[in-house]
């Protein structure tokens, strides 16, 4: 049954089932468990409707259905659910607005998932899963240049974790073409499109001919049944194709998305980046033509509740190893080269970030609020930068009036 994996935390067995989204608890041991996903097909009027239903939905993984599911699973548990791993920071594209450098974009210094040796991945594999992580989110960098990809690939489904690609899609190797999405288990190939209109997106990646080397993956992919998701960060360079972005990926039946804020480097420490935001009243008319995108956040209704599930439910590890609370938390808690990842989780440092309680923001209600973004802009991750706090507040008074 691969489309259904399990994980023994909290003292249950978590079982998810990658096609639907859906996941089930249950007080099992984990011989208990096994036996369950091996027989339910015969237990008939011994198994419940909810779990019949549970255990039927087939399909390729999708784990767009899973993400909200694991996070709430790792919150009301309090373990990792999904981690994040930057297996290289190079890149064939130089877009405008990327948060890696252009040094460690261009550099060839292995990673080190590339330097680790076989049989010490295998055992890093082996503590996540038995901490209770189900997704492994493989980016970079542009995660398709790196040789171990294939390997890592095939090591994550044969322990039985459901994988995501972050990609450019600027190719493919040929190993990949020959995947099939439930047998690598891979859930969701999420790929940057700056724009539907080419100029835009070339100009943006830097590189001439990059909109239709990606174009022409993501159907190859979706010809192969995997799942694809496109992201747009929204910048002043695309904003004026921003529907015509929209339209062009719904007209082929490609989930897609908008993303807000850009925010400044977080290796070299360079300002600049944030520069390409757009500005408060441009900000105010994406909002007003796209209701859901401003996210309300009442922190006074549960004052004593974490902020978010970053250091809980994930976390991430980028390519020297060191370890953030999230992808989007630049926050240094260790690293694998010094420490065991299951050390790192339960350490100090991570506790701070997992410490952090609604209470502590001093505000009853923010909207877009991000503690990983507050912390890459000013340092602190409960302070909102300024030109966040003026392109919201921009949005609200237009609404209110």
């Amino acid at each position: 049954m691969s489309y259904i994996i399990y994980r023994i935390a909290g003292g249950l067995a978590h079982a998810l089932n990658t096609a639907s989204g859906r996941i089930m608890s249950f007080d099992l041991s984990e011989e208990e468990i096994k036996q369950l996903l091996s027989d339910w097909e015969h237990l008939g009027e011994d198994l419940s409707e909810d779990a019949a239903s549970f255990f039927s939905a087939r399909g390729n993984p999708n784990t767009h259905l899973c993400r909200g599911n694991l996070i709430e699973l790792g919150m009301e548990f309090g373990f990792p659910t999904m981690v994040n791993l930057e297996i290289n920071r190079r890149c064939s594209l130089r877009c405008l607005h990327c948060y890696i450098g252009e040094e460690d974009l261009s550099s060839q210094i292995p990673s080190i998932f590339e330097l680790m040796p076989t049989e010490d991945l295998s055992s890093f594999l082996d503590d996540l899963r038995a901490m209770g992580v189900f997704l492994l989110v493989f980016t970079g960098g542009e995660p398709f240049v790196n040789k171990r990809l294939n390997s890592l690939l095939q090591m994550a489904s044969d322990k039985g974790f459901v994988s995501e690609i972050f990609s450019n899609l600027q190719y493919l190797p040929s190993w990949f073409s020959e995947l099939n999405p439930l047998e690598s288990r891979i859930g969701r190939v999420q790929v940057s499109v700056y724009s539907s209109d080419q100029e835009v997106h070339d100009a943006i990646t830097k590189r001439t001919g990059s909109f239709t080397r990606t174009l022409k993956n993501i159907e190859f992919l979706r010809t192969r049944r995997f799942y694809v998701e496109v992201a747009t960060p929204l910048m002043k360079d695309n904003l004026a194709s921003w529907k015509r972005t929209r339209d062009f990926f719904a007209r082929l039946g490609v989930p897609q998305n908008f993303s807000w804020p850009i925010v400044n480097e977080y290796y070299s420490g360079k300002p600049g980046k944030s520069d390409l935001n757009i500005s408060p009243e441009q900000f105010r008319q994406f909002v007003d033509e796209n209701k859901g995108f401003l996210i309300e956040t009442r922190f006074d209704e549960n004052p004593n509740a974490p902020i978010c599930e970053a250091g809980i439910a994930l976390f991430s590890i980028v390519a020297d190893g060191s370890v953030f609370p999230c992808s989007q938390f630049p926050f240094r808690v260790g690293n694998i080269a010094e420490q065991g990842i299951r050390a790192i989780y339960d350490s100090e440092e991570m506790g701070c970030i997992r410490g952090l309680r609604n209470i502590d923001t001093r505000l009853n209600v923010a909207h877009n609020y991000c503690v990983g973004a507050n912390f890459s802009e000013t340092g602190n991750p409960l302070t909102q930068p300024l030109f966040f706090v003026e392109c919201i507040k921009t949005a609200l008074h237009r609404r209110k009036l």
